[in-house]
């Protein structure tokens, strides 16, 4: 039952099964092919509405962290595969906020992680904001008596 719970979900993400590459051996040095065939994996998840962490991709493949970023580094085929799939996830992310799919405020904390204009965005902000910090004065506000008028019942005590 266990093994067709987790068969049904591996369909649902159009994913292969998590991969010999780290299981068993965490230093092997993957092949050009087999890394070739994990980047279209990653394409080919990025490419789902249920893609919105990058870590989801490696965690299910049982890569760890480390392993992930150096493969990255070493395989170019790998790191444009991931470069892509950062937009995709970031644009995943941006669409559900929108949509109210996702919980915008969650979406928006975290997204100068996942996009430069966001990150530019809020870069800028907190400049902004700092400057008008150190502008800020006291403001005296003199209001002057009013007359009196018959118009304008007097004020019982």
């Amino acid at each position: 039952m266990a093994f067709k719970k987790k068969t049904e979900r591996n369909e649902k993400r159009q994913l292969n099964p998590p991969s010999i590459l780290t299981k068993w051996r965490p230093n092997y040095d993957p092949t050009e092919q087999e890394m070739e065939r994990l980047a279209q994996e990653l394409l080919d998840w990025s490419d789902t509405k249920e893609a919105l962490k990058m870590s989801q991709f490696h965690s299910f493949k049982a890569i760890d962290h480390t392993t992930y970023d150096k493969w990255c580094d070493k395989y170019p085929v790998f790191g444009k595969a991931h470069e892509v799939a950062f937009v995709r996830v970031a644009n995943n992310r941006e669409i559900g906020a929108l949509t109210g799919e996702l919980n915008s405020g969650v979406v928006l904390a975290t997204m100068g992680m996942y996009d430069k204009s966001y990150r530019s965005y809020w870069k800028w902000k907190k400049q902004v904001c700092s400057k008008d910090q150190t502008k800020q004065q006291d403001i005296k506000v003199v209001i002057e008596a009013v007359p009196h008028s018959d118009k304008v019942p007097k004020m019982e005590d």
